[in-house]
């Protein structure tokens, strides 16, 4: 979960109509509730989905996800192109954050079949859900 947003100070692209956490202590209790939030809800999951089998091509398209993932860190995220920059770097504590296995292939046909699991979430992918309205 990505906050890089949350501030004290007028959003610069939503309406200050929109609720949302303004103070420092609102702030703090959000990022609390988040954090007290996860475990009761990611456990279910993990218990759940644990002893599942899976394949192969379940993990190439899970390694060429991370892959993807490792690309926008890189070249997108704020935050990890200022670490990259600042005048104290570190490199390694940066790259510490990366996941351990990753798959890059160039022209990957994964998720070119529109009838495949991955076809199916790269064509919601390319589809966005405007969530807060901001593109009306």
């Amino acid at each position: 979960v990505f906050c890089d947003d949350l501030s004290t100070e007028k959003h610069t692209r939503l309406s200050h109509d929109i609720e949302r956490p303004r103070s420092q202590e609102d702030i703090f209790g959000f990022i609390k509730a988040l954090g007290n939030s996860f475990i009761p809800s990611y456990m279910p999951i993990l218990e759940r989905r644990m002893s599942m089998p899976s394949t192969n091509q379940q993990r190439r398209w899970h390694l060429l996800r991370r892959g993807r993932s490792v690309e926008f860190d890189l070249v997108y995220d704020k935050g990890t192109k200022f670490g990259l920059i600042a005048p104290s770097e570190r490199i390694d504590g940066i790259l510490m954050g990366l996941p351990e296995t990753a798959r890059w292939e160039y022209m990957t046909d994964m998720g070119s079949d529109p009838e495949s699991e991955e076809g199916r979430l790269v064509a919601a992918l390319k589809r966005p859900v405007d969530w807060l309205g901001l593109d009306k």
